[in-house]
């Protein structure tokens, strides 16, 4: 019944994942050929949200359930932690790609040169905007916003609400595995308006009032399966863009930036709901309106996004295509056909 205690474990379990994150991200790309990074990035989406659905699922079942003894659910947590350390062990080990690089006790001009290399590169700079805002919304939608949709809204359980949330997991696991899938032998980074203009509509029709609760689930699973189509190609971009040497480096730095935005959605919740007063629907509302803006602003500067989805579609509505050679086209710089 400690709330230092319970905080202070919060932390170091968020600790750990800052150091497993940018580790996980970093593998990918030194163990697969570019040509599956998108496919892998896809299956490590569904995994990671599979875990997510199991995890929201029983802690809501454990909450209803165990009652004033939830500390009891601990128990369950060192046995899971036992075994992620003994499959970690069955993880590919692989030699530093820059042995050389020192340690700074100063990590803010590590971020500092991190961010100058990003901004070179327009593309990989909107990628982890594009990343960060996602999680931004996943952070603000995903769980204090549901938490109170289904309090102060549906009047659910917190099973119920759990399920809910699960529903968002499920769509953003699926997602993510057909994002992989349909993106072929390449980033196809065209899905990204697509699943943001996914995002906009669900997250719009979540704000109409006196919705079922299995019309919430759908929606929420509709809204996931968009997010998995915007995520996956910017994680894989982000994965391809750096140089060999500055892969891990990045990869960090947008991990960091994730978690900022966290933070962030954490702030704007108090606010709207503090301050402002707004209710589950409006914020889901408001997501709407910027998830819109931001993906028209976005298009206009990466234009060519809009028109690889447009053909993206156009091939795969009418036409059946096979390109061999593709192996044969650099992923930078010209080349002559």
């Amino acid at each position: 019944q400690s709330l230092p205690f319970l905080i202070g474990v919060i932390f170091l379990m968020s600790v750990q994942s800052a150091f497993f994150s940018p580790s996980k991200y970093g593998l990918l790309p030194e163990m697969l050929p570019e040509e599956k990074l998108s496919w892998g990035n896809g299956i490590l989406g569904l995994g990671t949200f599979v875990a997510i659905i199991s995890g929201s699922a029983t802690a809501g079942v454990l909450s209803d359930k165990l009652g004033p003894d939830r500390w009891y659910a601990g128990f369950l947590l060192i046995v899971l932690a036992g075994v992620g350390f003994a499959t970690s062990h069955g993880i590919l080990r692989l030699p530093p790609a820059d042995p050389h690089k020192k340690f700074q006790l100063n990590f803010l001009d590590d971020l500092a040169k991190n961010f100058g290399k990003i901004r070179k590169d327009r593309v990989l700079t909107l990628a982890i905007l594009g990343s960060t805002y996602f999680w931004f919304l996943g952070a603000l939608f995903g769980e204090p916003t549901i938490l109170l949709y289904g309090k102060d809204v549906l009047d659910l359980t917190d099973t119920q609400i759990s399920l809910l949330r699960a529903c968002l997991a499920i769509g953003i696991g699926l997602g993510s595995a057909a994002a992989g899938i349909l993106s072929g032998k390449k980033i196809e980074y065209g899905l990204v308006p697509l699943g943001a203009l996914g995002l906009a509509a669900m997250a719009g029709l979540l704000a109409i009032p006196d919705l079922t609760y299995q019309s919430v689930q759908i929606m929420l699973g509709i809204l996931g399966f968009s997010g998995g189509f915007f995520i996956v190609p910017l994680m894989a971009l982000v994965q391809q863009r750096p140089r060999p040497e500055e892969k891990g480096s990045i990869i960090a730095t947008n991990s960091w930036l994730t978690s900022v935005g966290v933070m962030l959605a954490a702030g704007a919740f108090w606010i709207l709901r503090n301050p402002l007063g707004f209710s589950p629907g409006q914020i889901f509302l408001l997501g709407s309106v910027i998830t819109l803006a931001a993906t028209m602003y976005a298009v206009r500067l990466v234009p060519d996004s809009l028109v690889r989805l447009m053909i993206w579609m156009l091939t795969y509505t009418f036409y059946r295509v096979r390109v061999r050679g593709r192996e044969n086209i650099p992923e930078r710089g010209g080349a002559l056909f």
